[in-house]
């Protein structure tokens, strides 16, 4: 229609590193895997900043843009910190990007090793706002020193990751063992004893595992829940979404849920790496296993990540369903 097509015109506009990290935590966030405000969480909100776990944080977020295809992300924390701190992103502690905070709730308070974010920075929107912490979020310097005395009743470590080298001392979940229980990072010989202790408990039992046929027992799964409606769709928040090109499944949220009620199960990655060894999964055009929708409403977008599989009649026997209106094909992440 006389429009120009030349091949500037249609180049794809390059989102700068630090606005891919923002986009990452907000996912993060909306998606509980860093989950916020309670014992063993990644984060805390108090008034209109947003304190983060530090290393679990950034890790969290590297995982994500490299997992999404994103590529040139930097692997070192300080060089992340930098970014976040050179464009304003996080509010540094005089010209460091940490602060050494202690939170304390209901009957339990922890020292960390925190990022301060405001939260104007994730959500422009403040109806947007995660709920307020009903604890508090006080520095070690002005507050005292203080620490933990008992180890947490239980700590759900959903952030995935597993062997991570924790360079300064957190208190934060850090590994999982085989059965699925977590247990926190600590300093001194009274904890390493504990530390020991749980590790025995959380050794894996000598029953067969579970992730042989993994990948069939999760197609399965999402077989019933969407049968018998304990799965739901095309919803706000819900993991699984008909879109024109077929189903999507929101990764890691829908593999993460599935371990949640299978605990014999080792991790979320190895139940998405059995699923996509099925064979029935639509790659995207750069290749990658993820593909990446634009959610619309409200006068604003947001953006979501998930497996594609392409024949509907897979998961939904009855005949096809409308596909949701709010989701569309994004650009291939860069």
């Amino acid at each position: 229609m006389g429009a120009d097509a030349s091949p500037k015109a249609v180049k794809p506009q390059v989102v700068p590193l630090h606005d891919k990290l923002v986009m990452a935590l907000r996912q993060l966030i909306e998606e509980n895997t860093l989950p916020l405000n309670r014992n063993g969480a990644a984060g805390w909100r108090s008034g209109n900043k947003l304190w983060l776990v530090s290393k679990r944080t950034v890790d969290n977020m590297r995982l994500y843009l490299t997992q999404s295809g994103h590529s040139g992300i930097p692997t070192e924390n300080q060089r992340l910190f930098d970014v976040l701190q050179e464009h304003q992103i996080l509010e540094p502690c005089q010209d460091r990007a940490i602060w050494r905070m202690s939170v304390h709730g209901d009957n339990w308070a922890h020292d960390f090793t925190l990022i301060c974010i405001p939260l104007i920075k994730v959500w422009q929107n403040p109806e947007a706002w995660p709920d307020e912490f009903t604890g508090s979020v006080t520095s070690q310097l002005n507050g005292g020193e203080s620490s933990s005395k008992e180890q947490p009743d239980e700590i759900d470590d959903s952030s995935g990751l597993t062997n991570m080298n924790q360079t300064d001392k957190e208190v934060e979940p850090a590994k999982q063992g085989k059965s699925g229980h977590s247990f926190t990072t600590e300093t001194g010989s009274k904890t390493k004893a504990k530390r020991d202790k749980s590790k025995a408990q959380d050794a894996p039992s000598s029953k067969p595992s579970s992730t042989d046929n993994v990948g069939l027992q999760f197609l399965n799964w999402v077989l019933a829940g969407l049968q018998d409606r304990s799965l739901n769709y095309n919803n706000p928040g819900t993991r699984v979404h008909v879109v024109a090109e077929g189903i999507l499944l929101v990764s890691p949220g829908i593999f993460k849920d599935f371990v949640k009620q299978h605990p014999d199960v080792e991790s979320w990655e190895a139940v998405q790496k059995k699923f996509l060894k099925l064979g029935l999964h639509e790659h995207s055009e750069g290749g990658l296993n993820v593909h990446k929708y634009r959610i619309l409403g409200n006068n604003n977008s947001s953006t979501v990540m998930g497996i594609l599989i392409k024949d509907i009649g897979l998961l939904f026997k009855a005949g096809s369903p409308t596909p949701n209106p709010h989701l569309s094909k994004a650009s291939p992440p860069q």
